[in-house]
C-alpha cells in the first residue's frame, strides 16, 4: 500500500471494493446516480473517507499526516 500526502489529503490504494457491502457495515452516504463514492465521516479523527469501487481509499480534511494515518487505521481494523 502507499499514501501520498497533498494538502492534507492522503490516497490509499488497493483491492476492488465490495461498495454495497461497505455502505451497510459503516452506514456511509452512497449515491452512486450523483457520485460512485461512499462517503465515511469519522468522529476521531475528525475527516471523511471516501471509497472508490476501483480499491481507492482517500482520507480528506485531516488536520495532519499523524491524524490521516490514524484514520487509516481505524478504518483497515474495521474493514479487516
Amino acid at each position: 500500500m502507499t499514501i501520498a500526502m497533498c494538502n492534507m489529503t492522503a490516497l490509499l490504494g488497493g483491492h476492488k471494493l465490495n461498495i454495497p457491502a461497505l455502505v451497510a457495515h459503516f452506514s456511509a452516504s452512497w449515491n452512486p446516480c450523483k457520485f460512485a463514492t461512499a462517503t465515511v465521516r469519522m468522529r476521531n479523527p475528525r475527516c471523511c473517507i471516501l471509497l472508490f469501487s476501483t480499491g481507492k481509499v482517500v482520507c480528506t480534511g485531516a488536520k495532519s499526516e499523524a491524524s490521516a494515518l490514524k484514520a487509516f487505521a481505524k478504518f483497515m481494523r474495521c474493514v479487516i
